[in-house]
């Protein structure tokens, strides 16, 4: 099932738009437009997200946040 939503960007934290592929419990992130903030890839940000949702974690800026399982 793909779902569309607004999330932000791993680098700038400006809004995108993004498509999400859920198959069970993973979650694939589909993104097709470069950021307009930052002018950061639109492949670089979906490795990124991609990446992080992977090993539960996101990457904020040069921190990184564990994500709640719950949800």
């Amino acid at each position: 099932m793909i779902e569309e939503e607004v999330i932000e960007c791993p680098v700038c934290n400006h809004e995108l738009n993004v498509k999400i592929f859920r198959q069970g419990k993973n979650k694939t992130y589909l993104v097709s437009n470069d950021c307009t903030n930052c002018k950061t890839p639109a492949s670089k940000i979906e490795n990124m997200l991609n990446r992080s949702n992977k090993r539960g974690y996101v990457k904020v800026e040069k921190s990184y946040i564990k994500v709640d399982p719950r949800g």
